[in-house]
């Protein structure tokens, strides 16, 4: 199955540096809504390239070339695509028996409390982390996308990386779904 990121990223960056499709960068850890960066560092993908972009630029109204150029990592975001295998295991958040066994409320994987979500991932990450790779979820923008942070990468493997234009089709679709303008 094809997943996609949007990522800075440097041709010439190793896996341990920014700019590599794989990296990720410590520092960007914490804040998300499935992080626990002192015990696992997390790839957030999408299954959808639209949901990727969307998921990165969301917070703009207003769409322009400028936004794909990251000031941090000094690179251009890009959209990449890797392969995960139908062999990894996923933790399915949206599997009623799965939350039922595992004792939590959909609501709760829902929550925009980061307190909440973070508490979910670390007790599945402790629970089952050795024989899974990550979470996937609706995302909370279209839950027609599904979301995944992974915490195990070495199953994926990259398929491609794309410069990221203002006409990109998942740009394009990923606007029109947010309601944005170009």
């Amino acid at each position: 199955m094809l997943v996609y990121r949007i990522a800075p990223v440097d041709p010439t960056a190793t896996p341990t540096r920014t700019g590599h499709p794989l990296f990720v960068d410590p520092a960007w850890q914490g804040g998300g809504r499935w992080d626990n960066p002192s015990q696992y560092d997390l790839l957030y993908l999408s299954e959808h390239a639209d949901g990727a972009v969307a998921e990165i630029f969301q917070g703009f109204d207003t769409w322009t070339p400028v936004m794909f150029h990251h000031p941090a990592a000094g690179f251009d975001r890009q959209l990449v695509t890797y392969d995960l295998p139908a062999k990894a295991r996923v933790i399915d958040l949206d599997d009623a028996r799965f939350l039922d066994d595992h004792h939590i409320r959909p609501s709760r994987v829902a929550s925009k409390n980061t307190v909440i979500t973070q508490d979910i991932a670390l007790r599945l990450h402790t629970d089952l982390g050795t024989t899974t790779v990550g979470l996937k979820w609706w995302s909370s923008l279209d839950a027609d996308w599904t979301s995944y942070a992974l915490w195990n990468r070495r199953l994926l493997t990259l398929e491609k990386i794309e410069p990221l234009t203002i006409t990109h089709p998942a740009v394009v679709a990923a606007a029109r779904r947010l309601g944005r303008r170009l």
